[in-house]
């Protein structure tokens, strides 16, 4: 049997996915060290002694009932033998100097040697290195997030769109943070529309993501391949995957009812309206110098408001002289009007304006006016709906609630949560299970795929499920052996999944479990 732990056993021929001998797994771990956007064929797996990956979520609501659990960020810990100082980012002998740094994308990937199928498991980049040990036992952990990671760490601004769909809106955001086109996108489009949407910079991409999906039930991830991946609520693709109780380890979780069941169902919408055009920003209390020449423009961010209520706006019209803007000599207004002599530029970002004023005339002029008009749109009032309609009729309440800051209908407002109410309030089994020593059912799956689950100890006879998330733990240096926790949370469907029809509820509409 050929250890598979150290340089100096490694991985069968230590090509990209090594021969084995008695081993049912050959492990791909390829790192761009270069970070040329290519992968040279390198396999750091010849060196893996161990490793942890877990992406998508753990619970199907947050703590409280305050809404639906987001995605967490995909994270994976690959421990590798350092005997030889390849991952010292200190050593100009290793073979990766001095590229052992923050950054490099990792894409991980396993064979199942028995059949020779390649499975996809997780992509990101590294955020982290750390070493432990020496001589023998020097060893080095790569930490490894993926592309979630990257939105969390960027604002998102987009000037205030109308009439878009959750995947158009999601794309936005994407270009606007340069989301790296080498990890691709798989954005499904589906009739939802948004009546206005905007970013105005003060969130990053992912919650600004995270808002609008929930708003309209729908699922945003990094697939196990990278890609920004978004799935509508009427998606219900089956993976044609069976899990039976057979074939899963005996350690299987069950949250208790108390902690998904609930008895009211509050949804809270958010509909707006559009004002007619008026000014929604002017330059008070202020009059700023603004040099001569293109070089020496002056920079003002304005806040759009309505009412004294800050709100975003569409129709933004570029400042005209004299209408909207006046630059003088003096202070006070006095002197030389420099107002044709200078230019007032506008860049729209929803809630707020970047005004860049040049002074092309040959003096230092003075601001004195300055306000930039357009359509604001406001919320005349957000507004609750719940389920049951009469509350006073539950004892003991324990409450479900939904802020959907992009859902703009109250009739679409009032069928989630009637749909989801009548959810809610049942008791639905969100198993926890695992699976050991089976490939095609440890990686065929990637996160929301569906399921059907059999397990008679839990009175589950195939019934169909989410994967709502994944870990993969190794129990050995070799790596392989490997226990795969699915976590699974049931679904609602009406011909496709959370697509809503009051008249026929609990006639042809069903819940995935």
């Amino acid at each position: 049997m050929t250890l598979r732990t150290y340089k100096t056993n490694k991985y069968g021929s230590g090509a990209l996915y090594g021969e084995s001998d008695t081993e049912s797994l050959a492990w791909g771990v390829e790192v761009d060290w270069d970070q040329d956007g290519l992968f040279d064929g390198t396999n750091e797996a010849e060196y893996m002694t161990n490793i942890h990956i877990e992406r998508g979520k753990r619970s199907f609501i947050k703590p409280r009932g305050q809404g639906f659990e987001a995605v967490r960020t995909g994270q994976a810990r690959i421990e590798l033998s350092n005997i030889d100082g390849r991952y010292d980012g200190f050593n100009e002998d290793s073979p990766l100097y001095p590229n052992v740094i923050a950054g490099p994308d990792v894409k991980i990937r396993v064979r199942d040697i028995e059949n020779g199928v390649i499975y996809p498991v997780f992509y990101g980049f590294i955020t982290d290195i750390k070493t432990k040990g020496y001589g023998k036992s020097a060893k080095v952990t790569l930490y490894i997030r993926d592309g979630l990671e990257y939105l969390r760490n960027y604002s998102a601004r987009v000037a205030v769109t109308t009439g878009d769909t959750p995947a158009e809106v999601i794309a936005y955001v994407l270009d606007y943070v340069n989301f790296p086109t080498r990890w691709g996108q798989d954005l499904t489009s589906d009739t939802d529309t948004i009546n206005y949407f905007w970013a105005s910079g003060n969130k990053n991409a992912q919650s600004v993501i995270d808002d609008m999906v929930e708003s309209f039930l729908g699922y945003f991830y990094m697939s196990n391949e990278g890609k920004a991946t978004y799935i509508p609520r009427t998606d219900i693709t089956d993976s044609g995957i069976e899990l039976d109780e057979d074939y899963l380890l005996k350690d299987i979780g069950l949250p208790q009812p108390f902690e998904n069941n609930k008895n009211v169902t509050r949804i809270k919408a958010h509909p707006r309206t559009v004002a007619s055009t008026g000014v929604i920003w002017q330059l008070l209390g202020d009059v700023p110098a603004v040099q001569t020449g293109a070089g020496n423009a002056e920079i003002i961010w304005a806040n759009y408001t309505y009412n004294d209520i800050p709100v975003p706006a569409e129709s933004v019209i570029t400042p005209l002289a004299t209408t909207d803007f006046l630059v003088n000599s003096q202070s006070d207004g006095g002197g030389t009007n420099l107002t044709a002599s200078c230019t007032v530029g506008i860049t729209d970002f929803g809630h707020t304006a970047k005004l860049t004023v040049t002074n092309n005339s040959a003096s230092v002029g003075y601001i004195t006016k300055l306000q930039i008009r357009g359509d604001a749109i406001y919320e005349q009032n957000a507004a609750d709906v719940t389920y049951p309609k009469d509350e006073s009729t539950v004892t003991q309440p324990r409450e479900l609630t939904l802020d959907l800051l992009w859902q703009q209908d109250l009739n679409v407002a009032r069928d989630f949560a009637d749909l989801i109410g009548s959810f809610m309030e049942t008791n639905y089994p969100f198993p926890t299970v695992k699976i050991e020593q089976r490939p095609d059912l440890q990686y065929s799956l990637d996160l929301f795929d569906i399921v059907t689950l059999t397990m008679p100890t839990l009175g589950i006879s195939g019934e169909s499920y989410r994967v709502a998330g994944i870990t993969h733990d190794s129990r050995t240096d070799n790596c392989q052996s490997i226990i795969t926790t699915y976590y699974l949370e049931p679904y609602i469907s009406f011909e496709n999944f959370w697509t809503f029809s009051i008249q026929n509820f609990g006639v042809d509409t069903k819940f995935g479990a």
